[in-house]
């Protein structure tokens, strides 16, 4: 899987400024073999949807949403194994963010690299329920937020998959929202601190009146200077970003910035960065869109610098969820 994963970046580099996207159809399909064929000792969740669709398949009951059940159903009335419902769930996620790349982005090509590079395509190799909503929340959000029934219709079937996809409801009401870039700074200092601080005063709190056991139990603190230095890291690109953006009133910069804004408040809660994803993933409309707009020599500079902060994601998380080694069903 990695010569190829690093083969389809250095290709994505390569036709970064190519328009036409007919390419992103193939290496897709590559990219749903690879989620939809893994062993299920690949992921840290994987072995355990496996056991949900045994259960399911020996007549029990899970707790699930409603679609993903039906998805295993399915499988099972069509007499067909595991690796069905994993091949149905990766092509669930990754047709919509490949149909709305070829659709809105103005370098799809660009747009897989960082789709790879900021690592949300290797979060499909866990939390696949979850992942299934945030595509189709990316494509409502990016397709159809002006127009109320297809978006809150794909939110709707977002939900059945993943019950956190209602925290996308409220973009529809602050889809026309503009900030000046006092505000933002505002924003962007105060959720940093609240981050930052807030968990480890919950946990305080908790103690004070008797409920430490259940906010420890739950709040499982990582480094206070690790999460505060990715952070800052985090609002640094924002504002040198927000130095090169000649349209501070585009809608996808806006998702940007509610991005970091939520990313800043969730960065040191457990699992926080499963709602972060909901928000990141606009990331990888919103880079190319912005480097189409800019002059040639500007267009070059923050080039190279998206460049360099994703493959520093990359770096950053690579391995993370125990997708490596690979296997296939086969091995």
């Amino acid at each position: 899987m990695e010569i190829v994963i690093f083969s389809i970046l250095i290709i994505s580099i390569v036709f970064a400024y190519k328009k036409n996207s007919w390419l992103i159809w193939p290496i897709g399909v590559v990219l749903i073999y690879f989620v939809g064929f893994r062993n299920i000792s690949v992921g840290t969740d994987t072995a355990n949807y496996a056991l949900y669709f045994q259960i399911l398949k020996n007549g029990g009951i899970i707790d699930s949403e409603y679609l993903y059940g039906i998805l295993n159903k399915i499988v099972i009335y069509l007499n067909g194994e595991f690796f069905w419902v994993q091949i149905l769930a990766s092509i669930l996620t990754i047709v919509p963010i490949l149909w709305t790349v070829s659709s809105k982005s103005k370098f799809p090509y660009l747009s897989l690299f960082l789709y790879l590079t900021l690592y949300i395509y290797f979060y499909s190799f866990n939390i696949v329920r979850q992942c299934i909503a945030i595509s189709i929340c990316f494509a409502a959000v990016s397709l159809f937020l002006d127009k109320k029934m297809k978006f809150f219709g794909l939110v709707l079937l977002a939900i059945n998959f993943h019950a956190s996809a209602i925290i996308i409801v409220p973009l529809y009401f602050i889809r026309n929202i503009k900030l000046n870039s006092v505000k933002i700074s505002i924003l962007l200092i105060s959720t940093f601190f609240m981050g930052i601080f807030l968990p480890s005063y919950l946990v305080s709190l908790g103690a004070t009146v008797g409920y430490a056991k259940y906010l420890t139990g739950n709040f499982e603190l990582g480094s206070l200077v690790g999460n505060m230095f990715f952070s800052l890291l985090l609002n640094g690109i924002f504002f040198i970003v927000y130095k090169f953006e000649n349209q501070k009133n585009d809608r996808l910069f806006y998702l940007f910035l509610l991005f970091l804004i939520v990313s800043n408040i969730l960065i040191r809660f457990p699992f926080g960065n499963r709602i972060i994803l909901y928000f990141g993933i606009f990331q990888i409309l919103y880079f190319p869109n912005l480097l189409a707009r800019l002059p040639r020599k500007e267009r070059s500079i923050m080039f190279i610098f998206i460049l360099l902060y994703a493959l520093l994601m990359f770096a950053i998380f690579y391995g993370n969820g125990e997708i490596l080694p690979y296997k296939t069903v086969f091995e």
